[in-house]
């Protein structure tokens, strides 16, 4: 059984099942039964029922991933948390359309916001490109002349890296006709000795190291420092 304990409600997961048990305060439908009542010992979600829940998270609000790798929320809509697009109450769980096509493999409901995780190859990529952002800026912040140049450099090298790990997902891709990284490690070990996969490995392994600067790549590092 999995349990998670937010603001001021409990959530418990039976492993057998899938089924969502939900008690405590029940304000802004948060329990997921349809209502505000409180409920002083565990009920069932029916809401959920018919479908196998695999994780939850609680805060302010309730957020459950399915089988399927939907994500369902309910409870305070403020700030749009629910990710509906509104900041309207939920009184029972809704799927989160903005995750459509994709398979969610990890959820968390904070005070005023949600936090979702994709399992996709290709996501992986865009995280990486988009925290580097933050090191070329903090790098060509420098006090010296050098900075700006340090600052290129890095932007080059981590252009190049970047590029190599795209090449390498995409040809993962081509092998397996797959993205989600559940998926993949299951189809993986069919074309694992193939040459295309082979040369993806060595495409990721080479554009992660330059990005790392692990030796013998790391030669832009120093005017980075």
């Amino acid at each position: 059984m999995l349990v998670a304990a937010g603001d001021s409600h409990s959530m418990a997961l039976t492993t057998d099942k899938g089924h969502l048990y939900t008690w405590g305060l029940g304000d802004y439908g948060k329990l997921g039964h349809g209502n505000w009542q409180d409920q002083t010992l565990p009920k069932k979600v029916e809401a959920l029922t018919a479908r196998r829940v695999v994780a939850v998270s609680a805060g302010v609000h309730s957020l459950a991933i399915t089988a399927d790798g939907s994500v369902w929320s309910w409870g305070s809509g403020d700030y749009g948390k629910l990710g509906h697009g509104d900041q309207q109450r939920q009184l029972l769980p809704k799927k989160v359309e903005a995750f459509a096509g994709q398979r969610v493999v990890a959820v968390s409901a904070g005070n005023e916001s949600s936090i979702a995780i994709t399992g996709d190859a290709f996501n992986i990529f865009v995280f990486l490109e988009v925290s580097s952002l933050s090191a070329y800026s903090l790098i060509a912040l420098g006090n010296r002349r050098k900075a700006l140049t340090a600052a290129f450099s890095y932007l080059i090298m981590g252009t190049i890296g970047g590029t190599f790990i795209l090449i390498g997902i995409g040809l993962m891709y081509q092998m397996t006709g797959t993205l989600n990284i559940e998926d993949l490690s299951q189809r993986l070990p069919a074309v694992m000795e193939t040459r295309t996969i082979h040369v993806a490995f060595a495409f990721i392994t080479v554009g992660a190291g330059i990005k790392l600067a692990v030796f013998p790549l790391h030669q832009w590092l120093p005017n980075a420092y």
